[in-house]
C-alpha cells in the first residue's frame, strides 16, 4: 500500500466523520428553534399579563376621578407640568406596546405548525428578546424532530456542497492529477 493510498484512506475516514459531525451540529442547532419560539411565546404571554396589570392600575386611577382612561391620559399629556406630561406619554406608549404584544401573541396562537417560523420572524421584537432569559433545551415533539431532520439534511448538503468541494480543491492542489500519456 503506497503513501498516497494511506493518505486517501485517512482522508475518507476524516471526510466521513466530518460530514456526520456537521449534520449533527446543525440538527442540534435547529432543534433549538421550536423550543426558542415557544419560550418567546411564553415570555410574551407573561409580558402581556404584566402590562395588562399596569394599565389596569391606571384605569383604576381614572375611575377614582370619574374619567375614562383616555381622558386620564390626555389630561396628563396636556398638563402644564412637564413631569406629568411625560407620565401621560409613558402610559400611552405602554398601551401601544401592549396592543402590539397582544396582536403578536394572537397571531402566534392562530398560526399552524408549518406557519410558526414565518410568523415568528414577523412578530419577534428584538428589544423583548434581550429581556428574555432563554435556556437551551430539547422538546421532543414532531415539530422538533422535523427541525432536527432539517438540520441533518442541511448539514449533509452544507458539507457536501461547500466543505467537500473546498477540501477537494485543496486536495487537487496538494496532489495534482498526473497527465495521462496517450
Amino acid at each position: 500500500m503506497g503513501e498516497k493510498s494511506v493518505i486517501k484512506a485517512i482522508g475518507r475516514g476524516i471526510d466521513s466523520l466530518v460530514d456526520k459531525l456537521v449534520a449533527a451540529l446543525l440538527a442540534i442547532a435547529l432543534i433549538q428553534l421550536p423550543h426558542y419560539m415557544e419560550s418567546y411565546a411564553l415570555f410574551l404571554s407573561g409580558y402581556l399579563l404584566a402590562m395588562e396589570e399596569e394599565i389596569s392600575d391606571f384605569k383604576e386611577n381614572a375611575d377614582k376621578f370619574g374619567v375614562t382612561l383616555e381622558e386620564y391620559i390626555v389630561r396628563h399629556e396636556k398638563a402644564a407640568d412637564q413631569m406629568i406630561r411625560a407620565t401621560g406619554q409613558t402610559i400611552r406608549s405602554h398601551m401601544e406596546k401592549r396592543d402590539r404584544v397582544r396582536d403578536a401573541l394572537h397571531r402566534w396562537e392562530l398560526a399552524k405548525t408549518w406557519q410558526k417560523p414565518f410568523v415568528f420572524i414577523q412578530i419577534v421584537d428584538m428589544e423583548l428578546t434581550r429581556k428574555m432569559h432563554y435556556k437551551p433545551g430539547f422538546s421532543f415533539t414532531l415539530e422538533s424532530l422535523a427541525y432536527a431532520g432539517s438540520g441533518v439534511l442541511a448539514g449533509f448538503l452544507l458539507y457536501t456542497i461547500l466543505i467537500r468541494s473546498f477540501l477537494g480543491w485543496i486536495w487537487r492542489r496538494i496532489f495534482p492529477p498526473k497527465a495521462k500519456i496517450a
